[in-house]
């Protein structure tokens, strides 16, 4: 996934105004529910009541839209390997396999091969070797996935304060945000505190106090060439992969 920190903060400004600088014919967003950077350096805009998934250039200009059939639209991720789109419906609880197109072409599954049925799918992220992860902010649980989209494994949070919601990897580890987990910081400058979790296969679970400005958990979080990027509300922060800001 490319990514620079010019190029987030445009797709921050995208969920903070509901409209960007060229939105031409485009208007404004209905509700932007959703964002991610295709390899290309596109800036992909999810909207949630039209189901339509809204393409502008690095600098913000509109590229057309990928119509989806899907009601209340929510998060996405691209997988190169199989040229396609997990796309969270939020209506339904289920999370669908797209192609570039927009149509509907299958969804991910239990081991009985139906769709398996989220309560709340929050996020979406496919890791480097194929595999996927799906924060479920009702059953407050990751949901991993096999390469092919074959449900394999529940982590259970719930005994974290907040619920899952962002969620990204690095090579070894995942990285939750918590919504709505939340505390002061004390240090005089009206800066908050929140959590991220952090999993490895072999230590389990490991938490991470951050700062952060505004809201009170991170709407999202990325890891790329190194590097940890977190949104807030009104900052893009960046921290080193060991979270050092």
């Amino acid at each position: 996934m490319l990514l620079t920190e010019q190029l987030r903060g445009k797709a921050r400004a995208l969920y903070d105004d509901y409209h960007i600088e060229y939105v031409g014919s485009f208007g404004e967003f209905g509700y932007p529910s959703g964002m991610a950077i295709r390899n290309d350096g596109c800036v992909c805009v999810c909207d949630y009541p039209t189901g339509k998934i809204f393409l502008f250039s690095f600098d913000g200009r509109p590229q057309g839209a990928i119509e989806t059939k899907i009601k209340g639209l929510g998060r996405i991720d691209f997988d190169y390997e199989k040229d396609c789109i997990y796309a969270c419906g939020r209506q339904s609880n289920i999370v669908y396999r797209l192609d570039y197109q927009g149509k509907i072409r299958g969804h991910l599954e239990d081991k009985k091969r139906s769709a398996f049925q989220f309560q709340s799918p929050a996020d979406i992220h496919v890791s480097g070797n194929g595999s996927i992860a799906v924060t479920d902010m009702g059953r407050n649980t990751i949901e991993l996935f096999d390469s092919g989209g074959i449900h394999q494994t529940t982590y259970s949070i719930t005994n974290q304060a907040g619920s899952a919601y962002a969620i990204t990897s690095d090579a070894d580890s995942l990285y939750v945000t918590m919504y709505n987990n939340i505390g002061w910081a004390g240090d005089g400058h009206g800066l908050k505190k929140s959590r991220v979790l952090a999993m490895d296969s072999n230590e389990g679970w490991r938490e991470v106090s951050l700062y952060t400005h505004k809201a009170a958990f991170f709407h999202d979080i990325l890891f790329d060439n190194g590097a940890f990027y977190l949104t807030d509300g009104d900052f893009l922060l960046k921290y080193s992969d060991s979270f050092e800001l």
